[in-house]
């Protein structure tokens, strides 16, 4: 059975574009199961925020969407997971802010990858439009500002750690922290 915490807590996970993410927080949302929610990024601008142009202009905006979702959430999961670049150190810090104000519990978990490793990943073909030449793809981490979290609770370099050794550590950090 999975270890769940014993307040309303989200798992906000932040790294450059294909660093992992997603992979990480799909294993962690299968793990914790149907009393766990989850929220990509990539899903989010693709449908709530489809309107948003990305980059540093909308962000605050696809934020407080996200946040309203995730507030939306409270009394029905018991984890949420979310998984965004979250570039600005700001922005998560009003994340973090907003969302123990409404009760939750924050965890900042860093995904870190090199930007060769991105750019091998390259999911989305993101990497490749911006080497042949396409200087509209902002890449946080690698031609975009991107703020290393210096105070994430997990950090996961997924240049050195698998898969499974990213959720296991995520998953012991809950246990440990939480009153279960």
């Amino acid at each position: 059975m999975a270890i769940m915490p014993t307040t309303h807590s989200v798992l906000w996970l932040t790294g450059p574009p294909c660093s992992g993410k997603t992979t990480i927080a799909a294993e962690l949302h299968q793990y914790f199961g149907k009393r766990s929610s989850f929220f990509d990024g990539d899903t989010i601008r693709n449908t709530i925020s489809k309107d948003l142009q990305p980059g540093p202009q909308d962000r605050e905006k696809n934020l407080n969407r996200v946040l309203d979702l995730i507030k939306a959430k409270k009394g029905i999961s018991e984890i949420v997971i979310a998984a965004f670049v979250s570039p600005d150190v700001q922005l998560r810090a009003l994340t973090k802010e907003r969302l123990e104000s409404a009760g939750f519990r924050f965890i900042l978990v860093h995904v870190s990858a090199s930007p060769a490793t991105c750019m091998e990943r390259d999911v989305k073909g993101l990497y490749k439009k911006f080497k042949d030449g396409d200087t509209s793809i902002l890449l946080p981490g690698f031609n975009d500002r991107y703020d290393i979290p210096l105070d994430a609770s997990v950090i996961c370099n997924t240049d050195k750690e698998d898969l499974q050794a990213c959720v296991k550590k995520i998953i012991d950090y809950v246990a440990s922290t939480s009153n279960v």
